[in-house]
């Protein structure tokens, strides 16, 4: 049976009256509306009144002082200013304005794949012409493993500046050989094609993305974990302090600290103690609880069995009309960098990554704070106006609220694994421009090397490429023998 059509107003309907419940209404936008201008006419006590204010609340308002301070004229720009400076200087941050030379596309991916531990699969649009016509060939002839030599690969060594990166290059050069491509290949792929052959590494029948580092252990649950286990303790009194559950608090706990998982969404909350409830369930499934009674504490082992066999409904905690505990009463924590990976750092792209440069923050914060202060202006190829809102206190692990002790502090830096990690990253430090001189250098070599004729397989969207890279690159770095290669490259006719 067909479902009957709904028009895009009879949807708009029923969303609105879904979220009806979180909508501000006229009468408390009134009150709001209230509260804000005394917070505006307000000078050195400011921030008392703006601690009353619910969570959502001060959202709404820091948002009104950023309109303020966009028009210089408006006579509230100054208030706005110095109130919103209070704000950060509270929460341990700084607003930041200015020119950069901001990151390519490529170095802010990879950023990212760092940090998740995965690579969606690429389309075939987004891949070189040269790989393309290498891939077309393989098979042709066996090479020897020891050909394949990734340092040849300019964009291999953007690539890895990253530690997870550099711990598959075995998988890597083993594919490249299984598949007998031409060793060239090596010297003339992108990015996007290193990507290509990481995901057909990795990646299930059909998945749309494949993690080349197990989800447990890629960067962002590994610092999760991390924190856990040095500062565990701290947050757990931090949420308690918010009058949490304990049987919430407990379990989200225990699931960072095991998974460095944070989400709410799949999390069980289970009970602390035995109630006759949870008794009954586990002798019903076979479970052996001893002697254990009413009020006896659940032993951990057997809470952390219970969820890795997903049978943690047997302890489900409820409340007193036997309801399943709300689990979002807890704070929806994310990952945010301290410093925006969007700029160039001064010691290496990898550092974006490290654990002093990442936070766990409230959701709606992440959102509507820390990135409400986001600009990215693009005058021209080097430089880019900028204003970025930077956590200056590089020692804050976590943040759920604008109090000042809604807040964990902590050094992950200050250990040999990690000191280590760091000295490794700055040998493998690269320059993205150096690079892509040599790529296109490699480039022209493999065309006229292999013969390829230039407007075959795409070639003449090198011609544009040259144009760009002929002046963003080498006139910026001054390479003269690479302005020679690029322009006999841009003029070669197809043969």
């Amino acid at each position: 049976m067909n479902k009957k059509k709904i028009s895009y107003k009879e949807k708009h309907k029923q969303k609105r009256e879904k979220y009806s419940n979180i909508l501000p209404n006229d009468e408390y936008v009134n009150h709001v509306s209230n509260k804000f201008v005394l917070l505006l006419n307000s000078d050195k006590y400011f921030y008392n009144g703006f601690s009353t204010l619910s969570h959502q609340e001060q959202l709404t308002y820091i948002a009104l002082l950023r309109e303020y301070t966009k028009d210089r004229n408006n006579v509230r720009h100054s208030i706005a200013e110095k109130q919103l400076n209070v704000i950060h200087e509270k929460t341990g941050s700084s607003y930041e304005e200015g020119t950069c030379a901001p990151l390519f596309v490529d170095e802010k991916r990879l950023v990212r794949m760092d940090c998740y531990g995965s690579i969606n699969r690429r389309r075939e649009d987004q891949l070189s012409p040269l790989y393309k016509y290498f891939r077309e060939r393989q098979g042709q002839k066996n090479y020897k493993l020891s050909l394949y030599d990734l340092d040849a690969s300019p964009n291999w060594r953007v690539m890895a500046q990253f530690q997870s990166f550099r711990n598959i290059e075995d998988q890597i050069k083993l594919y490249m050989q299984k598949n007998k491509f031409h060793p060239d290949t090596l010297k003339v792929m992108t990015v996007s094609d290193f990507c290509d052959v990481i995901y057909n590494i990795f990646a299930n029948k059909d998945a749309e993305r494949a993690h080349f580092v197990e989800k447990e252990d890629c960067i962002r649950n590994r610092y999760v974990r991390s924190f856990m286990k040095n500062y565990g303790n701290n947050f757990r009194n931090l949420l308690l302090s918010k009058k949490i559950d304990e049987r919430c608090v407990n379990s989200l706990c225990n699931q960072m600290k095991r998974f460095g998982a944070c989400d709410l969404d799949g999390l069980v909350v289970t009970e602390i103690y035995h109630t006759p409830r949870t008794l009954k369930a586990l002798k019903r499934n076979g479970y052996n609880v001893g002697k254990a009674k009413v009020g006896d504490k659940i032993p951990q082992k057997l809470v952390d069995e219970l969820i890795d066999e997903n049978k943690a409904n047997l302890i489900l905690a409820r409340d007193r009309n036997g309801e399943p505990v709300d689990r979002y009463v807890l704070p929806r924590l994310e990952v945010h960098h301290g410093y925006a990976v969007k700029f160039t750092d001064s010691e290496s792209l990898a550092a974006s990554n490290y654990p002093n440069n990442l936070v766990l923050v409230e959701s709606k914060m992440h959102q509507y704070y820390y990135h409400l202060f986001d600009t990215l202006v693009k005058h021209d190829n080097m430089q880019t106006f900028f204003s970025h809102l930077n956590i200056t206190d590089k020692q804050m692990r976590t943040r759920i609220g604008f109090a000042e002790n809604d807040a964990v502090f902590g050094d992950l830096e200050n250990n040999q694994e990690f000191l280590e990690r760091r000295q490794e990253d700055l040998l493998h430090k690269a320059n993205y421009y150096e690079c892509q001189a040599e790529y296109m250098n490699n480039v022209a070599i493999v065309i006229k090397k292999h013969n390829i004729k230039v407007n075959e397989y795409g070639y003449n969207t090198y011609n544009s490429m040259a144009d760009e890279l002929h002046s963003f690159i080498a006139d910026k770095l001054e390479l003269t023998e690479f302005k020679k290669t690029v322009s006999i490259a841009h003029n070669t006719k197809s043969r």
